[in-house]
């Protein structure tokens, strides 16, 4: 149940009592966004429980780390190992688009091209 004062401030209308004034479709129209916002307030506080338990579990696991030394000594192994891979991945991915000696040599040329004509260009209107 809720109270409103009057547009002069002085009476106080209970929910129910406001309700019965407003017209059929404004009483739907408020009900309906009533229960859509206490589903959605319902879902937020979902999310801060998941939050929060996700938060208590990341503080007990950090503790959990750094009581282990051999879990203390595998995080940095693991991280190299993480940047090692993508390392060679990249490597592979350079390998398989490498370009054979004859293409390689066409495209310094279109490029030479490409560069000789800018440079006439930027001469003639400059």
């Amino acid at each position: 149940m809720f109270s409103f004062l009057d547009e002069a401030g002085f009476g106080i209308f209970t929910g129910t009592e406001l309700l019965h004034q407003f017209l059929d479709v404004e009483r739907d129209t408020f009900l309906t966004q009533q229960k859509q916002f206490q589903k959605i307030s319902e879902e937020i506080g979902g999310m801060e429980m998941s939050i929060e338990e996700t938060r208590l579990e990341s503080v007990q696991l950090e503790s959990d780390l750094s009581q282990d030394p051999i879990r203390n000594e595998l995080v940095p192994l693991y991280s190299d190992l993480m940047h090692l891979t993508a390392r060679r991945q990249d490597q592979d991915r350079d390998e398989r688009n490498k370009l054979s000696p004859e293409q390689e040599r066409e495209k310094l040329v279109r490029e030479t091209k490409v560069r000789f004509l800018v440079k006439n260009m930027n001469r003639r209107y400059i």
